[in-house]
């Protein structure tokens, strides 16, 4: 009994002396003892990273391209950085605008005078070309009854003796030549009242093709005012009246009315983000925090964009976007592109 005793006190006595001897290892390497880590079910459950400040989508650079091949400057610029517009709201005119202005109301011109022309050929001759060239007809129908009746004399004195052949003939050549003109007024008559439809076709093509011009002209007079294609606020302003439409585009423009924060999410956590988590975001352009929903989870694995400062922090992560809708936008719609820190809570 005794040396059963005896035994579990030896193991616990080993076990210490494990123990003390590898604090003592510790200690002599210059190191301290081992602690174990405790640290709170929700500090665990906390997902934190960094993010970006974004408007609804992206900011849209509004710009304006070459026209006819020349490039585009810009003559007068309607707002300023800040300022809130509307869709269709005219942003920019370029200075191009007079020249394709005239250029589009002189194909327009064109276009209607095809038009007139289309109507002109299918309403046929005047009606004073048809009078006059019936009137032409009864003359020379006079002047064919006149000729057939000094033939008809002549038959008489030719027959009489009283004149000679060569008078005969010629009276019948007279006759024989007022019935060609008679036949050749006949068709030509005809030939006004007809409405031939290859000369209609031909109009009508006329008229499409100015048309057309008329329509590709209007289209470059167009683009010389620059609209506001939605409803949003002026971020920044890159090209001034007199200067050329530079690549970044005249203005950008973005959606405010709703603001997000763009979280990049470490792709280890993001399988503990779902839409409808409140997210509480800090920052140093702001005092007190915001309030957001997680609304939507991108659908990839990128680099981070966002960098922190903390120089022993990882540089190169793995991401996922995520985009957490605030709920009081206002304060943000200045802070665009902003970096902040986010906490979502599980």
């Amino acid at each position: 009994m005794s040396s059963g005793r005896v035994r579990p006190l030896v193991l616990a006595g080993g076990a210490l002396l494990v123990v003390s001897f590898g604090a003592l290892v510790a200690l002599t390497r210059g190191g301290a003892a081992p602690v174990a880590a405790v640290t709170s079910t929700a500090a665990n459950d906390e997902i934190s990273c960094l993010g970006r400040i974004s408007p609804d989508g992206h900011v849209v650079r509004v710009s304006a391209r070459a026209i006819s091949g020349q490039p585009s400057l810009v003559a007068d610029l309607r707002v300023q950085e800040g300022a809130t517009v509307k869709r269709g709201q005219v942003l920019a005119l370029l200075n191009s605008r007079a020249q394709l202005e005239a250029s589009w109301r002189a194909a327009d011109a064109r276009h209607r005078v095809a038009e007139r022309r289309l109507a002109q050929v299918k309403a046929g001759v005047k009606p004073a070309d048809l009078a006059a060239q019936t009137a032409e007809i009864a003359r020379l129908q006079a002047e064919l009854a006149n000729a057939e009746t000094e033939r008809g004399r002549h038959v008489s004195l030719h027959e009489a003796g009283l004149i000679s052949t060569a008078e005969l003939d010629a009276r019948r050549l007279a006759v024989d030549a007022k019935t060609q003109q008679l036949r050749q007024a006949r068709e030509r008559l005809n030939s006004l009242s007809d409405v031939r439809d290859v000369d209609v076709a031909l109009a009508e093509a006329e008229v499409a093709s100015a048309g057309m011009a008329a329509q590709v002209a209007r289209s470059e007079y167009d683009q010389t005012e620059v609209r506001a294609p939605f409803d949003g606020r002026v971020v920044e302003i890159h090209t001034w009246p007199g200067e050329e439409v530079k690549p970044a585009g005249i203005l950008e423009l973005a959606k405010v009315d709703a603001m997000y924060v763009v979280a990049e999410v470490s792709e280890r956590d993001i399988a503990r983000v779902h839409p409808g988590q409140i997210a509480s975001i800090t920052g140093d352009s702001f005092k007190a925090p915001w309030r957001g929903v997680v609304e939507r989870i991108g659908s990839k694995v990128a680099k981070n964009d966002v960098l922190n400062v903390d120089p022993t922090a990882m540089s190169d992560a793995r991401v996922i976007e995520t985009w957490i809708r605030l709920d009081a936008p206002n304060e943000a719609a200045g802070l665009i592109h902003g970096q902040v820190t986010v906490r979502i809570v599980p």
